[in-house]
């Protein structure tokens, strides 16, 4: 018999599968090795649309190809009923007999028996449908099964409950959440269709974010070229057909309401939605509302799939765009409320300002924040014991120096770069690792890739008196720092040494910008300093990247500073941010239109005037304090700030510790502060008010 549909249809889909080489390569493991293994269930799961199915097809044939034997079930078709999917199992196996009464013992008896002296692979594919069926699973059909048998189980959540609570069952199972494919993945899938053209493969990405079904969708069987394709991709809306599938899951319009709702805001809580609603949000429903597929847990509450939250928000939007308008105001109210209140209590509100900002009317910054996925990377600072890794990264980087395409895009605009290769290394080669060490202030730090090797280098310098000198001589930052008026330098000379007024961001090297975690950790780094109330100041190169870097976050030029520090033909310039105190709500202002609604802004800074009021008379009652202190006191007081114990302050004063806990009584007792934390705040802010 020559060649079936079947064949050739299994053929195009092998053709048509990129990616997924992690899942396929530990599947293929489980299989040639599963005695060596422990586990015995592969759980996938992801939103709807990101591929399980096919990946189940995928996982079949290679288990055929490896001499295993396989099975696999729509567990749709059982209805939750335990027999029907007995039945269903016993069909899919290889060679199985029609059969009148099936027993559970005759059907596992038979897969143990196939599954003797080699392995068998059954799988399980929508088991968010399982119903019933789920206990007589656990209880039943898979303790009978022999332990040359692989089960995956694939679905849109992953295996809780029982599943999850019982240490037996967890340690029998792999998790492997499903994501969308990489910009590489994706790429390597186009040539199947015939996509050469790289605009045409930048569009694609940047609708479809690479989203399987999406994607699919798209392409149809248009050819891959010409005007036709062009049109095709321009015109539809692929995530926007994914809304039915999602919303199969919130079946009521009820949880449909608050769904959407939920889509206002990148992350949500309990309290927040009823916030922006009107209206208690009852415990049952959010119970619900957090039980969805799409719908993951975040460091401060939860948040919807990225690629969900973006076709729900602009659904919402275009359906009931006056709804949209009371509830985007009531979010960034109560985003802009929480930072002025972590700022007047002293604490850091990178997190609330991180979140008002996904508001902004910017498309670049929208463009930075929307592929600032997670990232796996992560810093750390470096020294003397670093330099030999250091340098072999610098080796790297130029041995392997290529041209970079760097692509991204908010939900509208689309923003591509291309970088040759002489440009790609100019910030890397301004970074002198030793002088950066030598300064000893933090200023070098390295950037480690999930596998430990350094993937780049971020040369940060502190603004301090320390750092002056180095930063008034350097290429990069001369230009700026002879703009300073006479009374400003002054200042920041006569400041603490380590005390910091900014940062200089002189430096940030990655080994492959394309990479978008890469670039997240540039993005997440800069928003750190400046969510910190701080003076930032960078000289980049005068390329359109960094202008458009530069300019998504808020950053201005600053006018006389031009220099040719890079040796282009076009000359550099310095750019700032500054969001040092009464400057943060000017910036914020700047960035998210619905702050620029003086009635918004006034009612969330009224709700925090009291706590503010609070603040300010505790910290001029503590700064008071220091004009009064006593030689002694002062000395005790200001060994105490920089925390140290009564027994050192004692051994640098030359007196007992008991006279130390004498003076530190007396100031507390005298100037009406309750703990040691007070005092040493007192003396911090009138260091603060006396440098400036």
């Amino acid at each position: 018999m020559g060649e079936t549909i079947g064949d050739r249809l299994a053929d195009m889909q092998n053709r048509h599968f990129v990616g997924r080489e992690f899942e396929l390569d530990l599947f293929m493991e489980y299989v040639g090795q599963l005695a060596d293994r422990s586990e015995r269930i592969l759980n996938v799961f992801g939103i709807a649309g990101i591929g399980k199915s096919e990946l189940l097809s995928r996982f079949e044939s290679l288990a055929i190809l490896s001499g295993a034997d396989s099975a696999t079930v729509d567990v749709r078709e059982a209805l939750g009923e335990p027999g029907t999917l007995l039945r269903l199992i016993w069909e899919a196996m290889p060679d199985s007999e029609p059969t009148g009464d099936l027993t559970l013992r005759e059907c596992t008896s038979s897969i143990n028996r196939q599954a003797a002296n080699r392995s068998f692979v059954l799988m399980l594919d929508n088991f968010e449908a399982v119903g019933g069926a789920d206990a007589w699973l656990r209880k039943a059909f898979i303790p009978a099964l022999g332990s040359n048998v692989l089960i995956v189980i694939a679905g849109r959540f992953p295996l809780e409950g029982p599943w999850a609570h019982s240490p037996s069952w967890r340690k029998l199972i792999v998790r492997l959440p499903l994501k969308e494919l990489q910009y590489e993945e994706f790429c390597a899938y186009l040539p199947v269709w015939g996509i050469s053209d790289d605009n045409d493969a930048d569009e694609l990405w940047l609708r479809t974010l690479g989203h399987p079904l999406s994607l699919a969708l798209v392409l149809g069987d248009l050819p891959g070229e010409g005007t036709i394709f062009r049109k095709r991709i321009i015109t539809q809306d692929p995530l926007g057909t994914q809304i039915g599938h999602w919303l199969e899951e919130a079946p009521d319009d009820e949880l449909r309401k608050l769904l959407y709702a939920s889509a206002v805001s990148r992350s949500f809580h309990q309290d927040l939605l009823t916030e922006i609603t009107g209206k208690e949000v009852p415990d049952s429903l959010f119970d619900r509302l957090i039980g969805l597929s799409f719908v993951n847990r975040c460091s401060r509450g939860w948040e919807l799939n990225e690629r969900v939250w973006e076709t729900l928000r602009r659904t919402f939007k275009e359906r009931t765009p006056e709804t949209f308008r009371v509830y985007v105001k009531r979010a960034t109210k109560h985003y802009y409320r929480a930072v002025t209140q972590d700022a007047a209590g002293g604490r850091s509100p990178a997190w609330p300002l991180a979140q008002l900002l996904r508001f902004t009317s910017n498309p670049v910054l929208r463009a930075h924040l929307r592929h600032s996925r997670t990232s796996r990377y992560y810093t750390e600072p470096a020294d003397e014991s670093h330099i030999d890794e250091i340098e072999s990264y610098f080796a790297r980087r130029r041995n392997n120096n290529r041209e970079w395409k760097i692509r991204c895009s908010d939900s509208e605009n689309i923003f591509r770069f291309d970088m040759p290769p002489e440009h790609s290394v100019l910030r890397l080669e301004k970074i002198d690792a030793r002088m950066l060490i030598d300064l000893n202030c933090g200023a070098l730090r390295i950037v480690r890739a999930p596998e430990g090797h350094i993937a780049g280098l971020f040369a940060i310098v502190p603004i301090q008196a320390s750092t002056l000198p180095y930063l008034q001589e350097a290429a990069l930052s001369a230009s700026y720092f002879r703009t300073l008026s006479k009374a400003e330098v002054r200042a920041w000379t006569s400041a603490a040494t380590d005390r910091s007024i900014g940062w200089f961001i002189y430096a940030m090297d990655a080994e492959n910008l394309e990479n978008e975690e890469l670039r997240a950790e540039i993005v997440q780094c800069v928003f750190e300093l400046a969510l910190q109330g701080a003076l930032l100041v960078q000289s980049p190169p005068p390329l359109d990247y960094y202008e458009f870097s530069c300019d998504g976050l808020g950053f201005e030029s600053v006018p006389g500073t031009e220099h040719d520090g890079y040796g282009m033909d076009r000359a550099a310039c310095a750019y700032i941010l500054d969001t040092r105190k009464e400057k943060l709500p000017t910036y914020l202002r700047k960035m998210v239109p619905e702050l620029q609604d003086e009635e918004a802004v006034d009612g969330a800074e009224q709700e925090t005037s009291t706590s503010s009021r609070m603040n300010q008379t505790r910290l001029q009652r503590e700064t008071a304090v220091l004009s009064a202190l006593t030689p002694r006191e002062r000395e005790v007081s200001d060994l105490l700030a920089n925390g140290l114990t009564n027994a050192e302050i004692g051994a640098s004063l030359f007196i007992s510790e008991a006279a130390v806990k004498k003076h530190v009584n007396a100031m507390l007792s005298k100037y009406h502060l309750r703990n040691r934390t007070e005092l040493a705040r007192a003396v911090l802010a009138g260091r603060t008010d006396n440098a400036e």
